[in-house]
């Protein structure tokens, strides 16, 4: 199983692991006992200030996690994001069809779709590079790893230790419909260019990620990107700068919604 599916499997383990050991209470760091549903302020002795038993949830107030802007926590780049978007008055799903890369799009039809945006082939690209962390549902999948194009055989351009990794997390038939694996196998849980040399290495997740490296417009794209980094963060937050700058709502049009709900027909 690739590094990234396997390291998938065994945070949910963990992670169930450790929900349950703080439901019963169990040894915390150093060997002290955490108990179950509550904590001590201060001292030694198993009581507060005053001798009171302190709830967790106070505990943890006393705590709070530092907010880290950005991508920075997962080894990203950092940028500044312009403010003062507005939103639209209405907002329809109808609006949305067509706008949006699918999971199977060639790039003549990613490159439309960027295109009637206003962005290019190197955006495609770059922009793609998200994938680089994140998750998709094996719905996704399923075509590539078991029916591609109605050949009842996996694609032949995804590497077979992918196919036999994906399969084991999603069956044919009669899998959970809310399973997902990771776009990147090799680092899932980092930003970084990855993702690229996965495309090389024919470990795209996506059809339409694979595709990248495939088509000969977009493949000296994805070798740069692959071999540099810090090319790829600088093309990154550029192209997130651009995406940002897409038809902003000026004067009277548009409105700043507080309630992101109201509006949804």
């Amino acid at each position: 199983m690739h590094a990234g599916l396997r390291r998938v499997h065994t945070d949910r383990a963990d992670g169930r692991r450790r929900a349950t050991a703080g439901a019963q209470g169990g040894a915390g760091h150093g060997g002290e006992q955490v108990p179950a549903a509550g904590g001590v302020r201060h001292g030694g002795d198993g009581q507060g200030r005053r001798g009171e038993q302190v709830p967790r949830h106070r505990l943890l107030r006393r705590r709070p996690r530092p907010r880290r802007p950005g991508l920075r926590p997962i080894g990203g780049p950092s940028y500044a994001v312009k403010k003062g978007r507005k939103d639209s008055k209405v907002s329809l799903p109808g609006k949305v069809r067509g706008s949006l890369p699918r999971a199977n799009s060639t790039v003549d039809e990613l490159l439309r779709v960027f295109a009637a945006k206003g962005l290019g082939a190197g955006d495609l690209v770059a922009l793609s590079g998200a994938h680089t962390i994140g998750f998709a549902h094996c719905i996704h999948v399923l075509g590539r790893i078991y029916d591609f194009r109605g050949t009842r055989r996996p694609d032949p351009l995804m590497d077979a230790r992918l196919v036999k990794a994906l399969r084991m997390s999603c069956p044919s038939t009669g899998g959970s419909a809310r399973v997902v694996v990771p776009f990147d196998v090799s680092t899932p849980f980092q930003f970084d260019h990855a993702y690229y040399a996965n495309l090389q290495a024919r470990l795209g997740l996506l059809a339409s990620d694979q595709a990248l490296f495939l088509d000969p417009r977009t493949r000296p794209l994805v070798q740069e990107l692959a071999a540099d980094k810090a090319h790829f963060f600088q093309a990154f937050v550029a192209s997130m700068d651009r995406m940002g700058s897409i038809r902003i709502k000026k004067g009277k049009k548009g409105e700043v919604r507080k309630v992101c709900s109201q509006h949804l027909l």
